[in-house]
């Protein structure tokens, strides 16, 4: 889950969760996984995909983002045990993007965008407010 194959032209490419959110000029939310990327749409957020964690990553990805050029992206990796694959995936993809487009990287109490909807749905709230303010 997290990535949609299509085959194009006899190859196959590897398409975030909601990719037609790439194609915003204003804020792109980043989320890690179908179920954040979800939750964050149901809590406001305007533009969102879902990727897999780091070790999925595609750089392709990156470029849809720099050719997408939105006004800010936004990571919202979990905060896993493992301090997150996702973290070193938003990372890898800030070094780049940082050079054409503003970016934020939200850090999350322990657990992930769905577990602060659950037990905090107004700090979710009001942080993807603060996010797309900027």
């Amino acid at each position: 889950m997290g990535v949609q194959p299509y085959s194009l032209a006899g190859s196959r490419i590897e398409v975030p969760y909601g990719a037609t959110a790439l194609m915003t000029e204003d804020v792109l939310h980043v989320a890690e996984g179908e179920v954040d990327c979800e939750t964050l749409r149901e809590a406001g957020a305007g533009h969102v995909v879902g990727v897999p964690g780091a070790s999925t990553w595609r750089e392709q990805w990156t470029r849809w983002i720099w050719d997408a050029d939105p006004r800010r992206v936004v990571f919202w990796p979990d905060n896993d045990p493992d301090h997150g694959a996702g973290l070193q995936g938003a990372r890898s993809a800030r070094a780049t993007l940082d050079r054409r487009v503003a970016t934020r990287l939200v850090r999350l109490p322990p657990g992930d965008v769905n577990d602060l909807w659950r037990s905090e749905p107004d700090l979710l709230r009001s942080t993807i407010w603060e996010c797309e303010q900027q």
